[in-house]
């Protein structure tokens, strides 16, 4: 939970890798896009342990660097 609303890099019980911010729910995560153009949806998982495909690790981003549009 001290990630709630950071980005980060995780990865599912499928095997993905996701660079994303992370969302804490109740009963499962939601990776959202930080892209503001809307053009990528957001990845819902279960809790660790708790589906089919669930969150397996979690590594904190130190920073982020963008370019600026030409």
């Amino acid at each position: 939970k001290k990630l709630d609303g950071r980005p980060v890099i995780a990865s599912d019980s499928d095997d993905n890798r996701y660079f994303k911010r992370l969302r804490v729910g109740q009963n499962c995560v939601v990776l959202e896009s930080m892209d503001s153009g809307g053009d990528y949806a957001p990845v819902i998982l279960a809790l660790p342990g708790q589906g089919s495909n669930c969150l397996e690790q979690v590594w904190p981003v130190a920073g982020v660097l963008f370019e600026l549009p030409n």
